[in-house]
């Protein structure tokens, strides 16, 4: 019958309290986006949509009918 060495049992005690920390990190993330995430859905979707879609729609030139081809020419 084996037995256990002294520095097995140590890296196992560490790498317990380890898993422990990772656990306790993860719930709480996950506790945090479910509180937060139905006040963010009631209140930034709308503008931000908004602002997506007037950018991505200024993004290309009306003449290149929504596809972009070499005519069309960034610039500051």
């Amino acid at each position: 019958m084996r037995a256990f060495t002294l520095i097995e049992m140590i890296l196992r005690g560490v790498s317990a309290i380890v898993l422990v920390a990772i656990n306790a990190v993860l719930f709480s993330g996950l506790h945090l986006r479910e509180v937060t995430r139905p006040r963010w859905m009631k209140h930034a979707p709308g503008p931000a949509l908004t602002i997506l879609r007037r950018d991505l729609q200024c993004a290309v030139p009306p003449e290149t009918q929504r596809r972009f081809d070499r005519r069309f020419q960034g610039g500051m």
